[in-house]
């Protein structure tokens, strides 16, 4: 398999973006809103030389929100709500990255995941891009009481996956995708959260299969 293409299913961004929406009980108003259209956007990068196959221990830097941009929903009952991420969204978000792709790239005993060790180690650092959400936020500044949010898919995201030696803190790899979530759901905290926690360990999945894949012998 060429090494672009094992690097792509490395680094495969099954994005939902799932803290949007949730629905109160009694609700008599339906709202719909479809995924904002953006371009598929792939960079595949791969330090020449790089011998992925000495790399056994793989650490996760904390989810990094610093500089996203957040496109409010395209519906135009939407536009002037404005749409944050608070201090406790950024928490959850980290906490259920690090969760789901530490236990899925540990599985099957391949990779370690031991924090400080540095010698055949690989640093992952994920940067979140860019937000897409479907829906109003989740709150009361932004949702109006009694509402529920029927939407094409939870909404979409764009990340950057840049893989560094521990010890040369060389780049040798980096990939950016953006993916969209479909089909027609009823936008609510506990749908949003259980997807975007299976793409976090989809992610973890992906990365484990990739980088076995990057470690054998090119043909």
């Amino acid at each position: 398999m060429h090494l672009n293409h094992s690097l792509r299913l490395m680094f495969v961004a099954m994005s939902l973006f799932t803290l949007a929406a949730c629905s109160n009980t009694g609700v008599k108003t339906e709202e719909t809103a479809s995924i904002p259209q953006q371009p598929q956007s792939n960079v595949v990068y791969t330090l020449p030389g790089t011998d992925f196959s000495q790399y056994t221990n793989i650490v996760f830097t904390p989810l990094n929100t610093d500089n996203v941009k957040i496109i409010p929903p395209a519906d135009t009952r939407m536009k002037k709500q404005e749409w944050v991420l608070d201090s406790e969204d950024v928490k959850s978000m980290q906490r259920m990255y690090a969760e789901g792709v530490t236990d899925e790239i540990t599985k099957k005993g391949r990779f370690t995941n031991i924090a400080g060790q540095t010698e055949q180690t690989l640093i992952i650092d994920t940067e979140l891009l860019s937000l897409f959400p479907t829906a109003p936020k989740d709150d009361l500044k932004t949702r109006p009481a009694r509402s529920r949010y029927y939407t094409d898919g939870a909404g979409s995201m764009t990340v950057m996956f840049t893989a560094k030696d521990a010890q040369t803190n060389d780049v040798v790899a980096r990939f950016v995708e953006t993916h969209a979530d479909s089909g027609r759901m009823l936008n609510n905290r506990i749908n949003n959260r259980a997807a975007m926690q299976q793409a976090f360990r989809r992610w973890g999945f992906e990365i484990r299969q990739g980088l076995i894949e990057l470690s054998e012998p090119t043909q």
